[in-house]
């Protein structure tokens, strides 16, 4: 069973050097659920997410073009927050949904090609990034914003390409560019914030190496910084003018941060396993720790802490099998039993004391695979809430969980 969420995505791509993205669009191929869009143009969109005033965004020498359509006038905008997920699936086209913690479904746009994918999820819920599912870096990319109505193409210079939204609220862009590649070693990007229609770069890190388990770089709650690595290290940098405000534990140690744990620690991924580093600069403490040699897991790349103090991990064992696994006293991970479920499983978030989870229900065909469904599931009674299930002929969907501040941010992987 293949998923297609972003982390496996990133995995399958890095593993197989098959994920593969271009610039190269001459026009979109996108619609709303049964509204078609209007060609037309438009103000400018908001200016970059920036904790600097001198950051404000001025308008850049060509302003996209900015198409419109008539948005879904059924979401309940106010309410859409932690516990809500965005759900891309081909039936036959593209649909994109918002699905609330109880299973409500709201219908918010149709993407009629099958090569565009949902790489980004601003932190307000009214904003994605789609983009071309294609063979080089950069790729075609669009802003697309649900509630209003709008969508544009943001306009960036040769070379350079989207890789996600600003935080908290996704009121800017980050991209990326080629910052230094040499034979036979790995490549190397600069990471700049950019206002939302591509003006206004402010450089954020010029030495991110891709790791296919973890993010480019992580924002804390408040927007003001970011956590990346630089030089083989975990750094503190400032969002307003992109200068280091301090390197984070031990050389060498942290390779990659995942995404903020609290206020004060960011979870990363580190040489012995998934450790919480404190922002003011002190030492990593373990969480997770694989057990490459007798336990189920080659690697953990998540972690999640329910209402009573349970940890289950998103783990990664032989031959691309995914699980939900639980942390023991001895920081090891055991694979957890969920109901109903025989295949790959993964958990997405918390609420309360239960885990979302991706995973198929029942038996699945071997030569005939199904979409997963997405349920909450309690690990003390064994309940399952399911909150999206496949219909006949549903493929490859996706479920990308709320992004709050405490979310593993969704970025487009880099090559």
């Amino acid at each position: 069973m293949a998923f297609r969420g972003v982390f496996t995505m990133r995995r399958l791509a890095a593993v197989a050097a098959v994920l593969v993205m271009t610039s190269a669009c001459s026009g979109t191929s996108l619609r709303t659920a049964g509204a078609p869009i209007p060609a037309g143009t438009a103000a400018a969109p908001s200016a970059s997410e920036s904790t600097s005033p001198s950051a404000a965004a001025s308008a850049p020498l060509r302003a996209p073009s900015v198409h419109t359509f008539t948005p879904a006038a059924s979401v309940p905008w106010w309410s859409v927050g932690p516990g809500w997920f965005l759900v891309s699936v081909d039936s036959p086209a593209r649909h994109l949904l918002l699905v609330d913690p109880d299973g409500r479904h709201f219908p918010v746009f149709d993407v009629s090609s099958h090569s565009w994918q949902v790489v980004g999820w601003s932190g307000d819920g009214q904003r994605v990034l789609l983009q071309a599912d294609t063979r080089r870096f950069p790729a075609a990319t669009e802003v697309v914003d649900l509630r209003t109505g709008r969508m544009w193409r943001p306009i960036l210079p040769h070379g350079v390409g989207v890789v996600g939204f600003t935080r908290p609220l996704g009121l800017g862009l980050l991209t990326a560019v080629v910052s230094k590649q040499e034979d036979g070693s790995d490549t190397h990007y600069r990471v700049e914030r950019r206002s939302l229609y591509g003006a206004d770069p402010v450089v954020l890190s010029r030495d991110v190496v891709p790791d296919m388990y973890a993010q480019h770089l992580v924002y804390t709650p408040d927007g003001a910084h970011v956590v990346t690595t630089i030089a083989g290290q975990l750094s503190l940098v400032s969002n307003a003018t992109g200068a280091v405000v301090r390197t984070l534990g031990p050389a060498q140690m942290c390779s990659s941060p995942v995404r903020m744990w609290d206020v004060t620690h960011v979870l990363a991924l580190c040489s012995t396993g998934l450790y919480l580093q404190p922002l003011d600069g002190g030492s990593p403490a373990p969480l997770v720790s694989p057990d490459t040699r007798h336990g189920p897991d080659d690697v953990d790349i998540n972690v999640f802490r329910t209402s009573g103090g349970g940890l289950y991990t998103d783990s990664l064992g032989a031959c691309g099998y995914e699980f939900v696994g639980r942390v023991g006293r001895n920081y090891r991970v055991h694979e957890t039993k969920i109901p109903n479920v025989t295949q790959n499983s993964k958990p997405l978030a918390v609420r309360g004391s239960t885990v979302a989870v991706e995973a198929v229900l029942g038996c699945e065909e071997p030569q005939k695979p199904q979409a997963p469904s997405l349920f909450w599931w309690d690990p003390k009674t064994g309940h399952e809430q399911v909150i999206w299930a496949p219909k006949q002929g549903d493929q490859d969907a996706d479920f990308i969980p709320f992004q709050s501040p405490y979310a593993a941010p969704l970025q487009a992987w880099l090559p």
